[in-house]
């Protein structure tokens, strides 16, 4: 994630830790399997895949975040 100084970083963590049911129901709403995914093991696989969906989350409640706080 890319944020645009250390103020907004640490406002935005305090956000998501605000709203932490939003960033649960965003991350399960996030379908799919990454198959694409190379790794030595499932597990490693399915750990990757984690990382990402929280990822997508995070971004969209960073965007829901910039929107409100401009």
């Amino acid at each position: 994630m890319l944020f645009e100084d250390m103020q907004e970083k640490e406002e935005f963590i305090e956000y998501v830790h605000s709203h932490k049911k939003d960033f649960l129901e965003k991350l399960n709403s996030l379908e799919g399997e990454y198959s694409w995914i190379e790794s030595n093991t499932k597990r490693q696989q399915e750990q990757i895949g984690i990382r990402l969906k929280t990822g997508k989350a995070l971004n969209k409640m960073l965007d829901e975040f910039r929107s409100i706080s401009s």
